[in-house]
């Protein structure tokens, strides 16, 4: 009986080795088995759209190069053309601290004229000549004679 019983184990253990042995060589199978036909149709279709995105996002990157240049070759015109030159960029939101201004020198000369009165009515009245000569709006007066 202890004869069967180690003949049955030997067996056993040829068993097991065995499919040990099977279930290693399935597995070297399956890493290295061929990919299916529409796994590597879907590969080339993915490579592809790669291409084209880098293609397309490689010409948006050249053409926001060339906005951005022309941007500046158009601020750089117009600032030549009206005589403009303007801080780009120097701004500092964090405490600036302003320059102390000099006063405004007062000059004697007469590079500037006096303002112009506004008419009140206690001035003397506009001549008729004036007060007709509106350009398409009646005068005060001119508007108070002709409805009455």
């Amino acid at each position: 009986m202890i004869e069967e019983f180690q003949q049955v184990q030997e067996f056993l253990k040829k068993q097991i080795a065995q499919q040990t042995q099977q279930l290693r060589d399935a597995e070297i199978k399956y890493i290295n088995r061929e990919p299916r036909e529409v796994d590597v149709t879907r590969i080339a279709e993915l490579e592809e759209d790669i291409r084209r995105r880098k293609r397309k996002a490689h010409a948006l990157m050249e053409e926001l190069e060339y906005c951005k240049l022309e941007l500046s070759n158009r601020e750089a015109n117009f600032n030549k053309i009206f005589n403009k030159n303007p801080l780009v960029g120097v701004m500092q939101p964090i405490g600036t601290l302003k320059e102390k201004k000099s006063p405004p020198k007062k000059s004697n000369s007469m590079s500037k004229l006096p303002p112009l009165p506004l008419y009140s009515p206690t001035m003397t009245p506009l001549p008729n000549a004036l007060q007709t000569a509106s350009f398409g709006r009646m005068a005060p007066h001119a508007a108070q004679s002709e409805s009455n």
